[in-house]
């Protein structure tokens, strides 16, 4: 069972220690003015700039979702970066659409693959036979 980090700070320090790339490599491929900066958000002592995340995840090679979600929750905490999240979510009503997503992602191991022509037509045969 895979265990969440506790904070950004941590997450962040896993992935340096497991990355192709040093601090300063990582700063300069995020355009950090100083290689320090990334060292400083791997200790917790520096929250990460929103506007870093895209590059920083790309050089951590990470999801940028997450790390998106978790600098929120650092810069805003839990019920701000919840009522974002709330936001951009997909219309919790419908139920349907929904359960079909959730099904998707339950067959492919959370990752939904590309919609090419031949699963289009596999899901139209099996609609078609379903009902």
């Amino acid at each position: 069972m895979k265990t969440e980090p506790r904070s950004i700070a941590e997450f962040l320090a896993f992935l340096a220690t497991t990355s192709i790339y040093s601090s300063a490599e990582i700063a300069l491929l995020c355009s950090a003015s100083d290689p320090g900066q990334i060292d400083e958000m791997i200790e917790g002592r520096r929250k990460v700039p929103l506007g870093m995340v895209k590059a920083l995840a790309a050089a951590l090679d990470c999801s940028e979702r997450e790390l998106m979600a978790m600098a929120l929750r650092d810069w805003y905490g839990d019920e701000v970066s919840d009522q974002i999240a709330q936001c951009f979510r997909a219309d919790a009503s419908d139920t349907a659409e929904n359960a079909w997503i959730a099904a998707l992602r339950d067959l492919h191991d959370g990752v939904v693959p590309e919609l090419t022509t031949n699963r289009l037509r596999r899901l139209q045969l099996l609609s078609r036979f379903s009902g």
